[in-house]
């Protein structure tokens, strides 16, 4: 297990959560479907090769991310060279507390459905593809003024 997933995995037991730990297998299957799914190469899901994502620049996005998700699972995992597993989080509402309970990394999340994908990455934007997650964070902003005027496209 490698030094993120080991994270994740402290941050569970101390917030007594329940993750199921993914394989590299796994994970590689995940990262491919999305690759094929979201990206203009149809490989391997790169936040770099995204088709049509929409990006928030912004260093606290990932904090957005218990306003944004369902109650449905969620999967974390991370770019292949720096960690090779990833988990099965019960809510995705449980991955802010998880996160603030760690080092900050860069990583990708989805549901067991790939119906989106949503990438923290190491400039502090936050990319994100699917549509109804995207009408999350329309509402999220909607309902939250304060914060829409000042984020702006990490393409900007």
């Amino acid at each position: 297990m490698g030094y993120y997933a080991e994270q994740i995995q402290e941050a569970a037991t101390k917030l007594g959560v329940q993750v199921q730990l993914l394989t590299k297998r796994e994970i590689d299957l995940i990262r491919e479907q999305l690759g094929e799914r979201y990206t203009r190469s149809k490989t391997r899901i790169d936040p770099y090769d995204l088709e049509e994502s929409n990006s928030f620049h912004d260093p606290s996005a990932w904090t957005w991310l218990t306003d944004i998700l369902s109650d449905e699972p969620v999967i974390i995992f991370f770019y292949p060279r720096d960690d090779a597993e990833g988990y099965r989080i019960p809510s995705g509402k449980l991955v802010t507390p998880l996160l603030r309970n760690c080092t900050g990394f860069p990583f990708f999340l989805t549901d067991p459905q790939l119906s989106f994908v949503i990438c923290f990455e190491e400039h502090d934007c936050l990319l994100v593809i699917g549509t109804e997650i995207m009408e999350n964070i329309k509402a999220y902003f909607t309902h939250d003024q304060v914060r829409s005027p000042s984020k702006k496209s990490c393409s900007e």
